[in-house]
């Protein structure tokens, strides 16, 4: 991982050597390669800190549900580290926990934007046009091919976690088809013309 960092920055600031001077490239290498590394380190939960949050949860019943929730707001999402630590620290055998954690949609397995686009395909959305709002969101944010899975269920947008676009089965909106929710809040009547300025209200810069 630290290895993948140095090449990664190197090359990145390599087109840049020429105006900058050598002693200061490489002191920003080294900045970035310490911050991304410790930040990829953190992102998994440790064990006592998964202790901390089962011991809020008395009861047995929604217990895992409830420590999961608590896990994927603490680190963003669900990494395996910590499905690992949730599973030795409650005693439950690490398949259940992957099946709990693949049946909600609001559970993610891998690392999300700071901003999470979620499309609705239920069947009024997806009449009206659901699916080109997809695909134009595909295209102003640049999610390559083969960054999503087969069905769009999860798209991860850039290295730098900008955006994150998903789909959702119906969010009971259906007289506002198509429509689109962007960290909780619902925009109606969307289509390829509008996106942009929804997008900029979170900070896209354009293509």
């Amino acid at each position: 991982m630290l290895l993948l960092y140095i090449i990664q920055y190197t090359h990145l600031l390599a087109i840049r050597s020429v105006t900058l001077d050598k002693s200061l490239i490489c002191v920003i290498i080294l900045v970035k390669i310490i911050t991304n590394f410790w930040k990829h380190r953190r992102e998994s939960m440790d064990k006592q800190s998964v202790i901390k949050i089962a011991k809020k949860y008395k009861c047995d019943a929604g217990k895992l549900l409830n420590v999961l929730e608590d896990v994927q707001k603490e680190e963003g999402y669900l990494s395996t580290v910590s499905l690992k630590n949730v599973s030795s620290v409650l005693g439950v055998p690490l398949p259940k926990i992957y099946g709990v954690a693949t049946f909600y949609s609001f559970f993610n397995l891998k690392p999300v934007g700071a901003h999470i686009v979620t499309v609705c395909m239920g069947t009024a959305c997806h009449v009206k046009g659901a699916f080109q709002v997809l695909e134009a969101l595909e295209d102003l944010l640049g999610v390559k091919p083969g960054e999503a899975t087969k069905d769009r269920k999860f798209m991860l947008t850039t290295q730098y976690r900008k955006f994150t676009v998903n789909t959702a089965r119906c969010f009971g909106a259906c007289s506002m088809a198509p429509v689109i929710m962007v960290d909780g809040k619902i925009y109606g009547y969307v289509n390829a013309k509008k996106l942009p300025l929804i997008l900029k209200e979170y900070g896209w810069g354009g293509k």
